[in-house]
């Protein structure tokens, strides 16, 4: 059976990202700028620029890859900085030998960097390392999601996604397929707004996307 990204939420309103949606002019106001907020305030620009069922394609990709940065995002800062150890595996979990040798890397972790591990990455980091999880995204973490988003779709919405972030000044980081954002993805947004024709203004967006984040308006997405 499938199971819901949001499963580990008793009550939607706990998510972290349905309080700050409803609070995107206080974000605004103060610049504040958590990944949770970048995800907000990715969501309020995209919803000036793009149709309903758009608008709901990209709300599953920021819960998708938000979980997935979540999982590797203290890996990629702790990598930088921790001593790492590089070991030749010779043989699958079950004993069987493989085919060519593997290489599995291992960081060498503080307490202090494990308890830390604990802690959701969004809620307290910036988007710099946010681009640095692509890879794992698409490679690793959509293989259980795909019944939400197509890997394709996801690859795309990751472009564009990483591009704003660059765009933005939100992070120094690139990916490798980044130029397709400043040539293809910009001029498909640029052409979704000119058919586009909903939520504008804060206020409106608050309330519509509160309710997108809703048990409905989840099961209606099948997140």
């Amino acid at each position: 059976m499938q199971e819901s990204v949001l499963n580990s939420y008793e009550n939607i309103e706990d998510y972290p990202l349905y309080d700050k949606v409803k609070n995107i002019e206080k974000i605004q106001s103060e610049k504040l700028d958590t990944c949770d907020d970048i995800f907000v305030l990715y969501l309020y620009d995209v919803s000036g620029q793009t149709n309903g069922e758009y608008f709901k394609a990209v709300i599953k990709y920021i819960i998708l890859f938000r979980e997935c940065l979540n999982k590797y995002g203290w890996l990629k800062i702790f990598e930088k900085v921790s001593p790492v150890i590089e070991k030749e595996e010779t043989k699958t979990l079950e004993g069987e030998a493989l085919p060519q040798p593997k290489i599995s890397r291992q960081i060498l972790l503080t307490t202090e960097q494990s308890n830390q591990m604990k802690e959701e990455f969004c809620m307290l980091n910036n988007g710099e390392f946010a681009p640095e999880v692509a890879n794992e995204f698409i490679v690793i973490f959509m293989l259980e999601y795909d019944f939400i988003l197509s890997i394709p779709e996801a690859k795309s919405l990751t472009i564009n996604f990483c591009g704003w972030l660059l765009l933005k000044g939100y992070t120094c980081a690139q990916i490798s397929d980044l130029s397709q954002y400043q040539k293809g993805a910009t001029k498909k947004i640029n052409y979704i707004h000119q058919i586009f024709s909903i939520m504008s203004a804060a206020q409106r967006f608050s309330r519509t996307i509160t309710w997108l984040f809703s048990r409905r308006g989840l099961q209606d997405m099948q997140i």
